[in-house]
């Protein structure tokens, strides 16, 4: 059950893939998204961007330093333009309404330009139902990495309570419903609710009784194709953007 996804860095994405976990983090790991207005423009310009490059969102959160996303193309192209579109806004956004005229402004200097984050966006390849249902507890969980008491539907930069609410659209909802083996958002966040070894459990028992070659189909551009890197061999892991 140890999930180790690939680092997919620019010129090294795992293309056959059609679902990604997407991270970035702040450069300096300054926590920049704490405020919630980071986190409105942030969720609204990235459903945009998704529409408008034919990508969709399955799940995203915000943290102070970093953040996570599920999202499903049948090219992963879509989806690095739709983080190049929605970054271009969002960097001088954070520079005008969180860091003009505060300490971290000082930080920065012709010598040393502004760059909102530390790296490109990483796309990690979600190779079938369990690593999905793996990153997605990941994503429900990360704000108690972060001393935080507030997780899952209670964590409000992020995108569970509209999962409990049903806000899909009927395309979107479909898809997510194949992609979590015939489960509806607020039965994921039923399922994600549970104690972690008992959440390990539940799906593993569910996900057994599933098609491979329908996981193959929904995960895989070319479903005959093996992954890449088997994702116990993969060296890198989204965890560093948590420490």
């Amino acid at each position: 059950m140890t999930r180790k996804p690939g680092l997919g860095k620019r010129g090294n994405v795992e293309r056959n893939a059609k679902v990604f976990h997407v991270v970035q983090r702040t450069t300096l790991k300054l926590p920049l998204f704490e405020n919630k207005i980071a986190y409105d423009y942030w969720i609204f310009h990235l459903k945009s961007c998704c529409k408008e490059e034919g990508t969709i969102l399955l799940g995203a959160i915000l943290m102070p330093t970093h953040y996570h996303v599920l999202l499903y193309s049948d090219d992963c192209s879509n989806i690095q333009r739709t983080f190049h579109r929605l970054n271009s806004g969002f960097s001088p956004f954070i520079w005008n309404r969180i860091i003009k005229g505060t300490q971290y402004e000082n930080l920065f200097s012709e010598t040393n330009p502004f760059r909102l984050f530390s790296s490109t966006e990483r796309l990690f390849p979600v190779e079938g139902y369990i690593p999905l249902l793996i990153d997605t507890k990941y994503l429900f969980d990360n704000p108690r990495h972060h001393n935080s008491n507030a997780i899952g539907l209670r964590y409000e930069k992020s995108t569970f309570m509209e999962w409990y609410k049903g806000e899909f659209d009927k395309r979107d909802l479909r898809l997510f419903y194949d992609l979590y083996g015939g489960l509806y958002p607020a039965q994921v966040v039923k399922l994600l609710s549970k104690p972690l070894q008992e959440y390990r459990e539940t799906i593993e028992g569910h996900v057994a009784r599933l098609s491979q070659n329908t996981e193959n189909q929904l995960f895989k551009v070319n479903p005959k194709l093996q992954w890449k890197d088997s994702k116990d061999l993969v060296q890198e892991s989204y965890q560093s953007y948590d420490t």
